[in-house]
């Protein structure tokens, strides 16, 4: 773990975890650090809301400490929504391949026959 003087960060890393401290996602002692930096630093406080801006987020449409709308919050959703249709797509072809080897047997054994 790395030790930091007087609980203060660079402005390079504050700026790597504002998106996570907007998003809801850091742990507390993170917050903590980041929220210390953002009450000192002018430049970072700036970067902060147009973060905020640019995700949409204002104190009205957070829930339980995670956004509501867009973000890390709804990736996760996203991924499970795209696995779902990834694997019906994949069992439709299974099928369509199936129906279509089934189609071509019967087609060549009817075929033998005559």
């Amino acid at each position: 773990m790395i030790e930091l003087k007087n609980n203060i960060i660079s402005c390079d890393v504050a700026k790597d975890m504002i998106p996570l401290y907007v998003d809801g996602a850091a742990s507390e002692e993170t917050r903590e650090l980041v929220a210390e930096h953002l009450y000192k630093c002018k430049e970072c406080k700036l970067y902060f809301k147009s973060v905020r801006e640019a995700l949409g987020i204002n104190s009205s449409n957070r829930r339980r400490g995670r956004m509501s709308v867009g973000g890390f919050a709804g990736i996760a959703d996203k991924i499970k929504r795209r696995r779902i249709i990834y694997k019906i797509l994949a069992i439709i072809l299974a099928i369509i391949a199936l129906g279509s080897v089934l189609y071509i047997l019967f087609k060549f054994i009817n075929w033998e026959k005559e």
